[in-house]
This record gives structure tokens, C-alpha cells and sequence, in this order.
């Protein structure tokens, strides 16, 4: 593939695209995970035990990271829209953009024309994009209860209080005021918080 890495992998609603970055954030990389969703992209990482086919040679260590890491890629998108059931609604064009920088070092290739990517590679970046669209699919329809940012994850409640206790007692978040309107809005000592 040469020097333009940037392929095409797919359309899907922008809502999915929201949820596969949320769940690439609670898979994040400086929590075990393989994924870094922090830019508005999936950077997607190889670990010593998940890593493509013709990674062998590649050692995966710490480097700066918690945890043994070596980038393969990034999942980015760009805005557009689909037609659904007659109507146009705002979507995003998936591309993979595949970047092998250790294995690039590890096998000395120094000039983009070396740089190829490994059909294995591929099928990586593919199998780690569609876990991420699987788990963002299942959760199209929320479920009950209100999404905590802290634990990455929806917490069942009966009242808008509860979940203000579950965010004092559980994650110690100094809630000064709530504001409510079309979203609930919870002031606290280090900024706010928006549900």
C-alpha cells in the first residue's frame, strides 16, 4: 500500500460511531485495553499476546506506557450522511489507516516505498473495528438507568438522586449543584458534568 495507508472500511450511523468511541475509551490502552479513542479516532494497539500474523519478530514492550503496547493503526472517520428508510441521516465514513511503525523499525524500512502492510494486518485492524461495532450496535438502545462518564457504563436508578449518591459514594465527585433542563447539568468543585 505504499505511502497512503487510508482505506475505506465502511458507513455507519453517526450514534454507532459515537458508542465505538466511548467503548474504545473504556478499552483504553492505560487500562489494559487496545485502544486509544482520547483524539476523536481509534488508535488501535498490539499487545504481546493480541498482535497480527507476521508480528513474531516484533518485541511489544512498555516503552512510556502501563502496559507492553505497539501501535498498528488508527480507525478515523469523516462526517456524512446515508439514506434510511427514505430519509438522510448524518452517518460516518469509517477508514482504517494502518501504520506498522514497529514492525516498520524491526525489519529496517526507512523509505515509504518499503513500508508495505501486511494483509494480516488488515484482517487485524478489521476483527478489532467490527468487536468495537458489535458491542456499539448492542448497545443502540440504551439501557436502563443513567450513563456514569466515571464508570463507563449505565447505572440503574429509580431517581435522579441515586445517581448523584452513586457519584459522591462510589467516585468521591464533589457535587456542588444540579441544574435541570432538556440535560441535567451537575456543577462540581472541578468543573461540570453533563447528563
Amino acid at each position: 500500500m505504499g505511502k497512503d495507508n487510508k482505506m475505506l472500511a465502511g458507513i455507519v450511523p453517526i450514534e454507532i460511531w459515537r458508542k465505538m468511541l466511548r467503548v474504545g475509551n473504556s478499552l483504553d490502552i492505560d487500562k489494559g485495553g487496545m485502544y486509544d479513542s482520547r483524539s476523536g479516532a481509534i488508535n488501535v494497539w498490539a499487545s504481546p499476546e493480541d498482535k497480527p500474523a507476521g508480528w513474531e519478530h516484533v518485541t511489544i514492550d512498555k516503552g512510556a506506557l502501563d502496559y507492553p503496547r505497539s501501535i498498528v493503526g488508527t480507525i478515523s472517520w469523516e462526517p456524512t450522511a446515508q439514506l434510511v428508510d427514505e430519509k438522510w441521516e448524518d452517518a460516518a465514513k469509517i477508514f482504517f489507516d494502518i501504520c506498522p511503525y514497529e514492525r516498520w523499525r524491526v525489519e529496517k524500512r526507512e523509505i515509504c516505498a518499503e513500508k508495505t502492510i501486511l494483509e494480516s494486518e488488515v484482517e487485524w485492524m478489521t476483527e478489532k473495528a467490527l468487536f468495537l461495532l458489535l458491542v456499539a450496535s448492542k448497545e443502540l438502545d440504551p439501557p436502563g438507568g443513567i450513563f456514569c462518564r466515571f464508570c463507563d457504563a449505565y447505572v440503574k436508578v429509580t431517581l435522579f438522586n441515586e445517581f448523584i449518591d452513586h457519584l459522591v459514594e462510589i467516585h468521591n465527585v464533589d457535587v456542588k449543584s444540579v441544574i435541570l433542563g432538556d440535560r441535567f447539568i451537575i456543577e462540581t468543585g472541578t468543573g461540570t458534568i453533563e447528563v
